[in-house]
């Protein structure tokens, strides 16, 4: 059997002493043991200065994820304390090994799950871990009602247009109140979200998270939050009358029933909208229109994607922009010339997988956020390990509702072999584009079409790339064989 051995250590620096379990030290270990019970490591995996506290390790992640493939059976470790400094972040390592098939060894603790009696306490292990996890869960869910009854707004960010008082109740900031109730009445009267962003820009009011560039998502966040009506809400708990009001419930009703109509649609004749990024900023092009100047098309109005250029985290150094007469029979040709005898099979985007994709990013957003938020002092050790637990279970249903929603009874397969992308309307098209690529990256620049534009194919996606929910810095697409 091949197992993966686990190295960690929280801080390498001037550490010394019998608590102090070196990198070789827990090698020599792990290799004993191994030598001993008569398998064989085939991967080394270490965390040095890292945390055990930490959800994300590099090294454990790698070592978990060959794990959950089917390329190591399972994870040895010198002391259980190396794989997780408490029995509620060891719970959920175990128990994915244990779905995954794969064994776990702890060399100090003689833990090894591939015999009876390691299997044994193993189980033991998890059982009593799953009961402290639910009594964990019950004291955090009785002290969200508590707090939010006492009008406590339960965020590690506080709301634009409000300041935290000494016992952690909002109250108004004059500074930003006024420019926030603006944006209200503004959003009311029909104003664009994007002139409504303008106003708080111009006005210098950064986001609640720092952020100066109030992206249209970001102004609708603001608008349809009612902790400006005083409100203080977590999960299933209210307190309508938490802290004062910035607006009130008229002012927020209209401006809310507005976005409805604010909202930019769609173009749903875009054949590349949702799939065609800005090199300079990786995000996603707006899909417009423009007036022909010139040529045979002369004061025609045709496609033109464009990078947006302002975003939630700074402005675009390289936006980009292309013409849809240009850029969408490059890209048809391209994926011709790709596709030719292949079967493909799309997933229908309804209103139903729309809206449980949102419901994904946003619980994964959420997920991200709370791992990051600053919780020393506000919340113990336990209460954090219950909140993660309860947004990452979150994620998981949202994943598999949408995997459900997904699955092929709602799919269409394409033969591409003599298969003619004109014979489809573009719904149809942008649908197979997508379900064979991934992005359409076009830069900046006076260059034929096919040295401005690049294809990346499914799966093939840098981890830099923007998605909905995901608040990451901005950066240039690395193109490649770039000299200089």
């Amino acid at each position: 059997m091949a197992f993966d051995g686990y190295v960690r250590v929280s801080s390498t620096r001037g550490r010394n002493g019998d608590s102090f379990i070196s990198p070789d030290q827990q090698r020599k270990a792990i290799t004993a043991y191994a030598s001993a019970v008569g398998i064989t490591i085939g991967a080394w995996h270490e965390d040095l200065d890292v945390s055990g506290g930490k959800v994300k390790r590099p090294g454990l992640d790698l070592a978990m994820s060959r794990c959950e493939s089917g390329f190591s059976d399972g994870i040895v470790v010198a002391k259980m304390d190396r794989f997780a400094r408490s029995l509620l972040g060891a719970l959920e390592l175990l128990k994915r090994l244990d779905a995954a098939g794969a064994e776990f060894i702890s060399v100090g603790e003689q833990l090894d799950s591939r015999g009876p009696a390691g299997k044994m306490m193993q189980r033991l292990m998890l059982v009593f871990a799953e009961f402290e996890l639910d009594r964990i869960k019950d004291t955090w869910r009785n002290s969200q009602e508590a707090a939010v009854a006492r009008g406590i707004h339960i965020s590690s960010a506080v709301p634009v247009g409000y300041k935290r008082n000494s016992e952690r109740i909002l109250e108004v900031d004059p500074k930003t109140a006024r420019h926030v109730r603006r944006a209200f009445e503004l959003a009311a009267d029909g104003v664009h979200w994007k002139d409504v962003g303008a106003m708080l820009r111009d006005a210098g009011v950064s986001g609640a998270y720092g952020n100066q560039y109030w992206e249209t998502r970001a102004v609708r966040l603001l608008i349809s939050n009612p902790v400006y009506t005083g409100e203080a809400r977590c999960g299933d708990f209210k307190n309508p009358t938490a802290h004062e009001a910035i607006v009130d419930r008229a002012l927020f009703e209209r401006a809310s029933r507005a976005r409805a109509v604010l909202s930019p649609r769609r173009d749903s004749t875009a054949l590349l909208a949702g799939l065609i990024r800005c090199a300079g900023c990786q995000h996603v092009m707006k899909a417009d229109h423009m007036t022909r100047v010139s040529g045979p098309r002369k004061g025609k109005r045709e496609r033109i994607y464009r990078c947006r250029k302002e975003y939630a985290a700074g402005l675009c150094p390289a936006p980009a922009s292309v013409a849809g007469w240009v850029i969408e029979p490059w890209v048809l040709k391209q994926f011709e010339e790709l596709t030719d005898g292949m079967n493909v099979t799309t997933t229908e985007l309804n209103d139903d997988t729309i809206y449980l994709r949102a419901t994904l990013d946003d619980a994964i957003r959420q997920l991200d956020f709370y791992r990051d938020a600053p919780i020393e002092g506000v919340l113990s050790a336990e209460q954090y390990a219950a909140g993660l637990q309860f947004r990452q279970q979150a994620v998981n249903d949202a994943i598999e509702e949408l995997s459900f929603a997904e699955q092929p009874s709602s799919a269409q397969s394409y033969n591409l072999v003599g298969f003619s992308m004109t014979d489809l309307d573009v719904v149809e098209q942008r649908e197979i584009l997508a379900s064979v690529f991934d992005a359409v990256f076009v830069r900046q620049g006076r260059l034929p079409i096919s040295e401005r534009a690049l294809m990346v194919e499914r799966n093939q996606l840098p981890l830099t790339v923007p998605k909905r929910g995901r608040r990451l810095p901005l950066t240039s697409f690395p193109w490649p064989n770039v000299e200089g």
